[in-house]
């Protein structure tokens, strides 16, 4: 037979034939050819995506926008330090421990003036381009606000509950210290070991010089600064990097854990801050506490109990000296006056107060002490706002430390200041009754002491 002619059999194989759908060879192939190039461009996308910062370029906006609405509420340029957009979404103490608590989230976004907004967006942008590569956007957006909030916490610990904390500084101190944290784990991938500890020592470079002009200033460190440098440093060493598998269960199990860490926080912030809080309610409740008000027992309990516990808080004793005042108790007034003098030694009114409470107590000495501050205190406005604008203020004064010096037997200083108030106001009767009767009692002292003299002699 010839070998054309033999019965062919077809090869077995698990292919598919290629005469039952002539078609499904060309789709195969194209499928197979677009595969890789769709997936090629899907992961070119993906990494331009991730390698673009656009999430710090979108906070780094909305700190600019809140800027310029703080500048358009103001009404003028440049704007004032407190203004009403600052006022209403900064970090006040009161208001957080009122309920108020996304302030210390909003107070990030607003700044006193424009070179403090510039030198934190500096510090913002230039880290967060590399943070946000680091740890990935959702590592990053956490980074961000605990960070931020991690600042104003501290700073409601430090300040006072009426001052007001602002700015994004605890957010730019708290990426450094993340991404020093990161770097000094070897945690964040690195060619050489040369690179990696060059760039731990640049970023402590930047942490010392954040911190050198507070310390050279005032010999202290700002509380967003600090607190935000720490919190950035715990958190660089437990944030999910690029590298990491299920970032996002890491990084909302991080900010369960940060929430509770803030909340123990804020208790302690607000045990601190209780007795002035205090205080704060009692000055509000009673703005005129020497003319038309007057103090229930329990303020008066509290105020007392303040006193003992925290003599550093002065306020509590110039309302403790002027609640005595009112209740006729001056030797307890001037007590609380003689702790508070001492921390306000530019406060006129105050020296004038206790000039009163001394002189009704019979501490003649303290009260002349007292009254010649506040002279030389009115005296020294009265130069820097005009000669004559404090006049009857500078007579009152005048007044006030003769009295002092001739009911403390101090004759010669008495006359003396009498004779500056007649050279004022001639027509002053009682300055010259006073005058009058000072000049008969100093010569009768000299009479008296002239036998004496002789008979010694």
């Amino acid at each position: 037979m010839p070998l054309t002619q033999l019965p062919t059999k077809p090869v077995e194989s698990s292919a598919p034939s290629t005469d039952t759908r002539p078609e499904s060879v060309a789709e195969v192939r194209s499928d197979t050819a677009a595969s890789p190039r769709s997936g090629g461009l899907w992961s070119k996308s993906r990494e331009l995506r991730l390698r673009v910062p656009w999430l710090t370029f979108f906070l780094a906006a909305a700190i600019v926008v809140t800027y310029c609405l703080q500048v358009l509420a103001d009404g003028s340029i440049p704007k004032h330090a407190m203004d009403p957009v600052l006022l209403a979404i900064g970090m006040k103490g009161e208001a957080v421990f009122a309920g108020q608590w996304w302030r210390l989230a909003t107070a990030i976004f607003v700044h006193g003036d424009l070179y403090h907004l510039i030198s934190n967006l500096s510090f913002l942008v230039l880290f967060g381009f590399i943070a946000e590569t680091v740890f990935q956007r959702a590592g990053y957006f956490a980074l961000w606000f605990l960070t931020g909030i991690a600042g104003s916490m501290s700073q409601l610990v430090a300040l006072s509950p009426n001052a007001y904390g602002y700015g994004a500084s605890g957010v730019a101190f708290g990426l450094v210290g993340a991404l020093w944290g990161a770097y000094c784990l070897e945690r964040v991938p690195s060619p050489t070991i040369v690179r990696r500890w060059s760039i731990v020592i640049l970023l402590a470079f930047f942490i010392v010089l954040g911190f050198l002009p507070d310390w050279l200033h005032s010999h202290s460190f700002n509380a967003a600064h600090l607190g935000g440098l720490l919190a950035g440093m715990v958190l660089g060493l437990v944030m999910p990097i690029r590298t990491t598998r299920a970032p996002i269960l890491r990084v909302c199990a991080i900010v369960a854990i940060a929430a509770i860490a803030l909340m123990g926080c804020a208790r302690i912030a607000r045990a601190k801050q209780e007795p002035l809080l205090q205080l704060s309610a009692i000055e509000r409740a009673h703005p005129d506490l020497l003319q038309n008000s007057t103090l229930s027992p329990s303020e008066m309990s509290k105020l007392q109990d303040i006193a003992i516990h925290h003599p550093e808080l002065t306020t509590a004793h110039v309302l403790l000296a002027r609640a005595y005042y009112k209740e006729a108790r001056y030797a307890d007034a001037g007590r609380e006056y003689s702790f508070a003098l001492p921390a306000h030694p530019q406060d006129a009114a105050l020296w004038n107060e206790a000039g009163h409470a001394f002189l009704d107590a019979h501490r003649y000495a303290e009260a002349s002490v007292a009254f010649s501050h506040y002279l030389e205190l009115i005296l020294s406005d009265s130069g820097a706002a005009g000669v004559n604008a404090n006049a009857a203020q500078i007579l009152q004064a005048l007044k006030s430390l003769a009295q002092a010096f001739e009911l403390g037997g101090q004759v010669d200083e008495a006359i003396q200041v009498n004779r500056q108030i007649l050279r004022a106001d001639p027509q002053d009767l009682a300055a010259e009754e006073s005058m009058n009767r000072l000049l008969k009692l100093r010569a009768s002292a000299a009479s008296q002491s002239e036998p004496t003299a002789t008979a010694q002699h």
